[in-house]
């Protein structure tokens, strides 16, 4: 239980800082908050892995647990997250400088690191379910964050329209667990599943997981809302992208790996990972936005990290799991960065020269060249990795297509505007935005010294012609984006044209999602149609039995002749109706 000291100090500043409701304060609050977790989550990555269990309540013969475990996996998210989340609230101090907003947001974001830090020590699927949908609770208002613009709202309810889709498989698939094996202990769950021939029910609960997994980490067909949640604050989106809600789904996949493996499911992994994978950087490569660009890489991140666990490559999902968490954060810092310079916009055909400002630019380039997977980078030992776990030509393929097109739009996203504009960045960011970008810019600069000892000493050491075949593409790639933008080969594509609307697939893929939302609309109100006409049915009835109780009614005035007319009339009524039916 010592690892839940790493949620708490987080969690209760934040609670705090609702409480008094000082501006001022609440950022120093959020901060000290933030680095105790993280002195908690050190110690815990240091001490042994162990698992501890407590009685919750129970229902009928289920009792149900609330665990915690320790597992080398847990730890290492658990200090992901401990670790990014005060450097985005340091940098958080210098970007959000709307000071009447500021318990608002680290009272938000300081809870959205308490429940991603729960979900990783989470060692049950109902303490995961909690965690998983406070995530989803405290995204919607993050990114929903400045409700006064008509983007972010809009931005907001599609996300968690999303999500809660999600949602309703990761219970349900909860629900059938419960019901075949009697327990939501991971562990438990491995066993017993293991060991038990009841196997319909585990390929069914994992297919539902695999639904929630693919709206929460933005896969193929449900990874729209992830670029629309750029309309969140940039330190938002970098803590968004880089240790919590996105990486939730991929860690789940990860703690429940042996079960997709016995099941024969890792085939879905391969085939969505793909996918998105390929959407993502047709999208990435025409977007113009500075910040949706990365979100596209994103999607692409968590598509390698489902392709390589479709592989049953646990390091390389591990790796990128890794790396990504630091160069991810430090690009959209660093867009936050550009966009403070040039008064908010977001086009990076429309921004000032960054290559004047040489810190902003060399701690850009260094995210920038792990990303592209540039030797001797985190990223480059983590694609490496991967492209050496493929076994299938198809698949070995399409990682060494993703390895060249994903430098192109990277190195794009460096260099238009870096040379696009004739004017030069003037703004120099506070300390607190600049710090941290120093600090993520060495972390992911050393980081490929691990990654190398590493993968060369792991069960499946990497090969030496797979990193040889993608330095080369991603070399090619890097030329390819400096012919076509630094020296201009490649004419802008026109964002209203029909070569942007297909490249940027999101058009049609909206279009669908419209269509889906229409058919749903025209079917409620049919539905709508239909309950009407049968109240008016209902009323008319009523109506006719109403009028004719007061009609009878008036039959009951107190005189004997009337009621001797009516039992005469009944009396014939009745041998009329006896005759009819001995006729018949």
């Amino acid at each position: 239980m010592f690892a839940l000291f790493a949620v708490l100090p987080v969690l209760i500043s934040s609670l705090l800082i609702l409480a008094i409701r000082k501006n001022r304060a609440a950022k120093y609050i959020a901060l000290a908050g933030s680095i105790i977790s993280l002195a908690f989550a050190v110690i815990v990555f240091l001490t042994p892995s162990a698992q501890y269990s407590v009685d919750w309540f129970s229902a009928s013969n289920l009792v149900f647990h609330i665990t915690i475990v320790t597992y080398a996996l847990n730890k290492i998210l658990l200090l992901l997250v401990a670790a990014i989340t005060p450097l985005i609230f340091t940098y958080s101090i210098g970007f959000m400088d709307v000071q009447r907003e500021q318990s608002r947001f680290y009272t938000e974001i300081g809870i959205f690191a308490a429940a991603m830090m729960l979900f990783a020590i989470s060692g049950n699927l109902i303490t995961m379910f909690i965690a998983w949908e406070v995530l989803g609770i405290t995204s919607y208002l993050l990114i929903g964050f400045w409700y006064n613009k008509q983007k972010p709202p809009l931005a907001a309810r599609k996300s968690i329209t999303t999500i809660i889709i999600g949602d309703i498989f990761f219970l349900m698939a909860i629900v059938v667990i419960l019901s075949a094996y009697g327990t939501t202990n991971i562990a438990s769950l491995i066993s017993t599943a293991q060991n038990s021939h009841i196997q319909l029910p585990l390929d069914a609960s994992l297919i539902f997981i695999l639904v929630a997994v693919f709206t929460k980490s933005a896969q193929f067909p449900f990874h729209e809302w992830l670029s629309d949640a750029m309309e969140g604050p940039t330190p938002v989106s970098a803590f968004l992208h880089s240790s919590t809600m996105v990486k939730a789904g991929v860690f789940l996949v990860m703690v429940l790996l042996p079960l997709y493996a016995m099941a024969n499911l890792e085939w879905i992994l391969l085939v969505i990972g793909i996918a998105s994978a390929t959407v993502a950087i047709m999208n990435a490569l025409s977007e113009h936005h500075i910040k949706k660009i990365l979100a596209y890489s994103t999607i692409e991140d968590l598509s390698l990290m489902l392709i390589a666990l479709g592989l049953n490559n646990l390091l390389a999902a591990l790796l990128l799991f890794i790396v990504q968490t630091f160069y991810k954060a430090l690009l959209f810092m660093g867009a936050g960065y550009v966009m403070k310079a040039n008064d908010g916009e977001e086009d990076i055909f429309k921004v000032y020269n960054i290559k004047k400002n040489k810190m902003l630019f060399a701690t850009v380039v260094i995210g920038v060249l792990s990303l592209a997977g540039v030797a001797p980078f985190g990223g480059f030992f983590a694609k490496a990795s991967l492209d050496s776990s493929a076994t299938d030509i198809y698949v070995y393929a399409a990682l060494l297509a993703f390895d060249l097109l994903s430098s192109m739009y990277i190195f794009r996203w460096l260099i238009v505007p870096s040379g696009k504009s004739d004017k030069n960045m003037q703004y120099k960011a506070p300390r607190s935005m600049a710090i941290p970008m120093a600090i993520l810019a060495a972390f992911t600069a050393i980081s490929g010294i691990s990654f190398f000892a590493l993968g060369m000493n792991s069960a499946q050491p990497l090969n030496i012609l797979d990193m040889v075949i993608e330095s080369g593409l991603v070399i090619s790639g890097f030329i390819i984006s400096y012919l076509f933008y630094a020296k201009g080969l490649l004419p802008n594509v026109s964002l209203y044209s029909l070569k942007y609307r297909i490249m940027h697939n999101s058009f049609f893929l909206n279009i669908f999602y419209y269509k889906i939302a229409g058919f749903f609309e025209e079917l409620g109100e049919q539905f709508d149609l239909f309950d009407h006409s049968v109240n008016r049915l209902f009323n008319m009835c009523g109506g006719t039995l109403v009028r004719s109780g007061n009609f009878i009614r008036k039959v009951e005035n107190g005189n004997v002749n009337v009621y001797a007319v009516i039992f005469v009339f009944g009396i014939v009524a009745l041998l009329a109706v006896f005759e009819i039916v001995a006729v018949l």
